[in-house]
């Protein structure tokens, strides 16, 4: 898809920000960076033998800056649970890569899946969760590329197309939250019914 995906998530995000949240500092930081995160996506950073788009490398930048008030034993969790999480999208780009045929649906669905299912079960907190998912794809994205510059192949870590993939991934993980959240809320209702 070449990024027309991630335009199109970002995009929206833009809007529900700009004209639905209250005017606060948050709003206006949100704005900032879903602005930059547009503009810096277009473009690469070339340093031989490694080619790594922008936009990728600030969302990557913001989100660590984001986890930075983390106690050290905190930091060092949140660490390497996205570690496991880059080592798992790292190893599901060689698995796509080496034996294609396997993969029974699209590969991205499954990869959005499979990465959502592992921030699941090592995270509680919904914001680490989301953060940790796209701090750990761009480390295995970073891998990947790493293994496959060994073999001198050819490749763009953090391209638009891994933009794609994040953010297909940060929206299966948000509509799970919310599917979550609903649920409660349903169950809170079903049971004040029951009780009154």
């Amino acid at each position: 898809m070449d990024g027309l995906f991630f335009y199109w998530i970002i995009w929206m995000g833009w809007v529900v920000v700009v004209f639905f949240m209250p005017k606060s500092t948050v709003r206006s930081q949100l704005i900032c960076h879903i602005l930059i995160l547009i503009i810096l996506s277009g473009y690469e950073l070339a340093v031989y033998p490694y080619r790594v788009g922008l936009g990728g490398l600030y969302l990557f930048i913001c989100l660590l800056i984001y986890n930075r008030k983390l106690s050290f034993i905190h930091t060092s969790y949140f660490v390497f649970k996205f570690c496991t999480i880059g080592i798992g999208y790292a190893a599901f780009q060689l698995f796509a890569l080496l034996d294609p045929i396997i993969l029974i649906f699209e590969a991205s669905w499954m990869q959005a899946i499979a990465i959502n299912y592992t921030a699941f079960l090592l995270f509680k907190d919904w914001k680490q969760r989301i953060s940790a998912i796209i701090i750990g794809m761009v480390v295995g994205d970073c891998v990947f590329a790493g293994l496959l510059a060994v073999h001198t192949l050819p490749y763009k870590s953090i391209s638009l197309e891994w933009l794609d993939n994040a953010t297909l991934s940060a929206t299966v993980g948000l509509a799970c939250i919310a599917a979550e959240l609903i649920s409660k809320v349903l169950y809170q209702q079903t049971q004040a019914k029951f009780n009154s």
